[in-house]
């Protein structure tokens, strides 16, 4: 009976405490919310399919989505090859220390990023991505857009075959990144 006793205290003892611990009021702290909420919109590339010697300029434009001030100590654009592995072929610092108010947006003007080489793979996907630095320390990366590497033999456009299967017309898209097939309806 003892044990029962000396068991409830303790247990008692416990709940009182988490109860006082639990009625101070606590600083409300940026959890990184803030630094997720900002968007890259009105992405442009001068080309969506680069040619070897080609430059890569970017504009774009960033936005706060909050009710916060927004500070960023660091822009930069990164291009990916994708087609190998997401290696980088370039990161580079585009703007700093801009400061967003709540809701509004910022043009970036990054310019020339890169010439693209001539080693690098025809038909070669990239990717344009936005690094942010914030003040507080955290980074976010936000996706941007995409292009082509091309040359004499890229495919730029697409080859539709006209098939027969049982007597329906069948269309075959060549070229495309994924299947493409299509049947004509009986009419």
């Amino acid at each position: 009976m003892r044990i029962i006793s000396y068991i409830s205290s303790i247990i008692i003892t416990f709940f009182a405490l988490a109860i006082m611990s639990g009625c101070k009021d606590s600083e409300v702290v940026d959890d990184g919310f803030r630094t997720t909420m900002a968007k890259a919109s009105d992405v442009k590339l001068n080309k969506v399919a680069y040619w070897p010697g080609d430059p890569v300029n970017c504009s774009f434009t960033l936005k706060n989505e909050t009710n916060y001030p927004m500070d960023i100590r660091e822009v930069k654009v990164v291009i990916q090859n994708l087609d190998d592995g997401g290696c980088v072929l370039i990161e580079k610092s585009v703007a700093s220390h801009i400061q967003i108010e709540p809701g509004q947006s910022v043009p970036v003007d990054a310019g020339t990023l890169y010439t693209l080489p001539a080693a690098l793979k025809p038909s070669s996907f990239c990717a344009v991505r936005f690094l942010l630095d914030f003040e507080d320390g955290i980074t976010t990366t936000i996706d941007g857009t995409y292009f082509r590497a091309v040359n004499e033999q890229s495919l730029l456009t697409y080859d539709i075959q006209k098939l027969d299967y049982q007597g329906l017309p069948v269309y075959r898209q060549i070229g495309d990144m994924s299947a493409g097939f299509g049947v004509s309806g009986i009419g």
